[in-house]
């Protein structure tokens, strides 16, 4: 069910228009970056990640893949800033059976960084579900300036209240908005959390592209504390400039332990992530995170398979460093190690 603008035509005439050409001029100074010198150490995890997870996707393709990864990342800054002006583009998927059920079974609703993950809160605030957001302290200031710019925009939105992921007591708020019935707004694929992914009993590892990624289990708990169901929902931006809105069949709150609960739902979140996430590559803001959520011992490959390419350059404070993709381990490189590497590469 697309959104066809038809309440607000003069914004859509004026502002979309100047959406356009936003969303073109951040596109064509993409294409321009100089990979290399500007973003050394993000491509070098990227490709790296990407060569682990998605092995059919030739090198050569890599860095176009990382320069539309870093345009989709700034687009997606775009729609939270011509929503709150009152602009949301074209909507596939963002239906209203789907919004009645999150008004009368409330739960947890799933979604992932995908450069239009912002935009989801934008439009449960239009469309005036109750809802609480969980997200990263240092955004917090920021998404309550734009909430009442939201509120201006289209009036009647309901203000959704935001928790701090970083708090010690933010899954016990959650649980408390989720048993009063408020439906909760969470990222299963976030970095920030108050439990680190090094605790076992905090963690679970699930299959993921053919290999494993660790998650925090805390969304299992709250749901399976609360009793409320999960609704995995993700968004990816289409070539026609729409976003396209996918959800699965609700994950039941089960009569079961916490632990094999956690096991069964991010499993099934993830699952219905990467069987989308193949068709929209470059839109994961993850593919630069992964060696932070993976043990490297744990890969998946191929006996013999070697990457194709096995080596990358890491630029820290202190120098530079030699990084095997393979593996993750970094070697310190001296100044004439790093000028014959230069000599190297210039010589073919």
């Amino acid at each position: 069910m697309g959104y066809s603008g038809a309440e607000y035509p003069f914004i859509n005439d004026i502002m979309g228009n100047s959406y356009k050409e936003r969303y073109a001029k951040i596109w064509s100074d993409a294409t321009k970056l100089d990979i290399h010198a500007e973003m050394h150490n993000e491509f070098t995890f990227f490709s790296a990640n990407l060569e682990h997870f998605l092995p059919l996707v030739p090198l050569a393709e890599h860095e176009s893949l990382f320069k539309q990864s870093v345009a989709y990342h700034r687009m997606g800054a775009l729609d939270l800033t011509f929503g709150a002006a009152g602009y949301i583009p074209p909507l596939v998927g963002w239906d209203v059976q789907w919004l009645d059920k999150l008004r009368t079974q409330p739960g947890i609703i799933a979604s992932a960084h995908t450069g239009t993950h912002l935009l989801i809160a934008v439009l449960m605030a239009k469309a005036s579900i109750p809802f609480v957001l969980l997200a990263a302290g240092h955004l917090i200031n920021r998404l309550k300036r734009i909430w009442k710019d939201i509120i201006r925009a289209f009036p009647g939105s309901s203000l959704p209240r935001v928790v701090d992921a970083s708090s010690p007591w933010a899954l016990r708020q959650l649980i408390e908005h989720a048993q009063a019935g408020t439906n909760v707004l969470v990222y299963w694929d976030g970095q920030q959390g108050a439990v680190g992914l090094d605790q076992p009993g905090k963690r679970v590892s699930v299959p993921f592209l053919g290999q494993h990624l660790l998650l925090r289990r805390g969304i299992a708990f709250v749901a399976h504390t609360a009793g409320a169901p999960i609704y995995p929902l993700v968004c990816f931006r289409q070539r026609d400039q729409s976003v396209a809105c996918f959800h699965r069949s609700a994950v039941p709150a089960c009569n079961t332990t916490v632990d094999r609960f956690a096991d069964y739902a991010l499993q099934a979140i993830s699952a219905h992530f990467a069987s989308l996430l193949i068709h929209f590559p470059a839109q994961w803001y993850n593919w630069t995170q992964l060696q932070h959520q993976v043990s490297p011992d744990r890969y998946t490959m191929e006996s013999g398979r070697e990457l194709s390419s096995g080596y990358g350059i890491l630029k820290g404070q202190a120098g530079f460093f030699l990084f095997d993709k393979k593996n993750y381990h970094t070697m310190a490189l001296a100044d004439d190690h790093l000028a014959c590497l230069e000599s190297h590469i210039a010589n073919g």
